[in-house]
């Protein structure tokens, strides 16, 4: 991952994880909730998209890695999102974020487009 194709910002947030598959949170003020996959190893699997998906990140959406707590809550830090192999390469079929993992706000964290130099 080349860090020029990262953009840093204060986005870290804690989540209340609702029985074992949605994380509801606030960004920017706005509350929204996000399901979390079960990946059958420790911790969640959370693909999304976002106002910044195919403009500023990738069209399809990107993904984060999700460890919870012992008391049920979770970090999701936007920082770490990534862009599915896909984005890389057109043999990779990757997952699509489901509807309601499509955020009405901004993520202006995390990996960004590929860059094409």
């Amino acid at each position: 991952m080349t860090p020029c194709c990262r953009s840093r910002r204060p986005t870290a947030t804690s989540a209340r994880i609702a029985g074992p598959s949605v994380a509801h949170f606030e960004v920017d003020g706005e509350p929204v909730s996000l399901a979390l996959y079960d990946t059958g190893h420790p911790g969640y699997f959370l693909p999304f998209r976002d106002r910044t998906s195919g403009s500023e990140t990738y069209g399809a959406g990107r993904y984060l890695d999700i460890e919870p707590s012992d008391d049920g809550t979770a970090t999701i830090d936007f920082n770490e999102a990534y862009n599915p192999f896909c984005a890389y390469n057109d043999a990779y079929a990757c997952p699509l974020p489901p509807p309601e993992n499509w955020l009405q706000v901004r993520i202006e964290a995390g990996e960004r487009l590929p860059s094409s130099g």
